[in-house]
């Protein structure tokens, strides 16, 4: 379970450090759009491109969220109350 975890930390490092590298690249070609048009022109895909790198990101979040979630239903499920544990510790005994 530790290395899953370990993982998963540095997964979503990993995600943070690219949004964070894409979204300062978008406001630096934002800033040079607002200098005139033509800027525009010239580097107006390249920030659609930096967009999908966010979204990409975003999507890759939601699926670690998933994997977690998933995870902790698994430990979930394998958790007894003490009354469930009782009963199971009564059929056993009543077996042998």
């Amino acid at each position: 379970m530790k290395k899953f975890e370990e993982c998963i930390s540095e997964i979503i490092e990993n995600i943070r450090t690219d949004r964070d590298s894409a979204s300062e690249l978008l406001n630096d070609a934002k800033n040079y759009i607002q200098q005139n048009v033509e800027n525009h022109k010239t580097v107006g895909a390249t920030m659609a491109k930096y967009i999908e790198a966010l979204q990409r990101s975003n999507d890759q979040l939601i699926k670690v969220g998933n994997l977690l979630q998933k995870d902790l239903q698994k430990e979930e499920d394998l958790e007894f109350t003490e009354e469930e544990l009782e009963a199971m510790h009564s059929d056993w005994k009543k077996e042998e």
